[in-house]
């Protein structure tokens, strides 16, 4: 197969879309048998469905504009994106104070490199300044854990995720402040 050809920059108003739609259908794939069906029921093609994300993708963005990047193939397509920024929840993260809050892929973009960028975008970002770097993701995603461990990150913590009444267990990863 090809090298892929992309590159990862900050992301715009334009992108809002493109990463809800990233954002659902990973959301659709990854965590299908993961967490409860109900969760996941929705068309993540809907275009309601892709204003409503995009329309919380908006917010994020003029709140905390320097936390969302994208992975963009030379057509301009956004085959991925992550959040990442300065910690919510200290006592939940400590000693981290950076904090990966989400990491997507397209399902047809997984093992290109993508979200290695996007990985390697987030933990420099968290070197300038000086952070070690955290993440969570559920304890029975494999993917998840496997490319988090296949890059550095070390098991650090267990938790549980209240998501609409459900509890969820997760696990966080951790970086320290120069592994970018």
């Amino acid at each position: 197969m090809p090298e892929s050809v992309f590159y990862v920059r900050p992301a715009t108003q334009n992108d809002l879309r493109a990463i809800a739609g990233v954002h659902l259908l990973s959301w659709k794939t990854a965590y299908d048998g993961l967490i409860p069906a109900s969760l996941l029921d929705f068309n993540p093609a809907d275009p309601a469905t892709i204003d409503n994300s995009a329309r919380d993708w908006a917010k994020t963005l003029q709140s905390f504009p320097d936390n969302l990047a994208v992975a963009v193939d030379e057509t301009g397509v956004v085959l991925g994106f992550c959040c990442a920024g300065l910690v919510e929840d200290a006592g939940k993260n400590l000693p981290y104070q950076f904090q990966i809050y989400g990491l997507h892929v397209r399902p047809q973009d997984h093992g290109h490199g993508v979200g290695s960028a996007l990985l390697r975008w987030a933990l420099s970002r968290a070197t300038v300044l000086g952070m070690g770097a955290i993440v969570w993701t559920l304890r029975d995603s494999v993917q998840s854990r496997r490319f988090y461990e296949r890059k550095g990150g070390k098991l650090e913590k267990s938790g549980v995720w209240e998501l609409a009444g459900h509890r969820l267990e997760e696990v966080a990863y951790g970086w320290g402040a120069n592994a970018a």
